[in-house]
């Protein structure tokens, strides 16, 4: 039984030449459309499944190609600047131009996105505040800030991966993401002087730009 079995496994090559060829496993053509569709996996700051981004485009020869795309993204306690973070739901879109290595079955990419990112939600910061006592139990002041972000900004990523072809045009691809962005909102100042028994109140809002970073490992899959 394991005599024929061996000779069976032997004699199928020769029964499917086409089967068992490589070009029938990676028939990647060397330029033509393209689509790169990934999943935000984690964060460098503990972020699980952040998003998702589907690029198209086209590859003008093996190794350069030209795209744009869009996404869902969703980060928690994302820090902006100082000590003020906020949670952002966001739609990036953006042009791409993506350098393919090596013209082989395995290969490092590398990729530039830029853009902008659409926010969906108008998240605040948490609240920062602060006493200054001139005189205690008499005179003090109490101080209360916080930003509230009611759209987004321009983006910057660079990409670096790499992709394994699998089947015919059908990649897996795995990478690690760096981008640098901007939101943009109003900064809430309140300021409460305590005077004896009276208090009186300030408050004031005035334009703020605020910018942060992040590191996303990527996974998903292309052709």
């Amino acid at each position: 039984m394991k005599r024929k079995l061996i000779i069976l496994l032997l004699a199928l090559p020769g029964c499917f030449p086409s089967l068992f060829a490589q070009g029938e496993f990676w028939t990647e053509k060397p330029t033509g459309l393209y689509n790169n569709t990934t999943f935000g996996i984690v964060t460098f700051r503990g972020d699980f499944l952040t998003g998702i981004q589907s690029t198209f485009g086209y590859k003008l020869n093996p190794h350069i190609a030209f795209g744009g795309g869009a996404g869902l993204e969703r980060y928690t306690g994302q820090p902006t600047y100082d000590t003020l973070s906020a949670n952002f739901s966001l739609l990036p879109l953006y042009a791409e131009i993506r350098f393919t290595l090596l013209d082989k079955k395995i290969s490092p990419v590398i990729a530039v996105d830029g853009g902008y990112k659409v926010l969906l939600n108008i998240p605040s910061s948490q609240m920062i505040s602060w006493t200054e006592e001139t005189y205690p139990g008499f005179y003090w002041t109490d101080y209360y800030e916080y930003d509230t972000y009611t759209r987004g900004g321009f983006f910057f990523t660079v990409e670096a991966g790499v992709k394994a072809n699998v089947w015919k045009r059908v990649n897996i691809y795995l990478s690690v993401d760096y981008s640098f962005w901007s939101v943009a909102g109003d900064h809430h100042y309140w300021m409460y002087e305590h005077i004896g028994d009276e208090t009186v109140e300030t408050h004031s809002t005035s334009g703020t730009v605020a910018y942060t970073d992040q590191f996303v490992v990527r996974l998903g899959f292309g052709f």
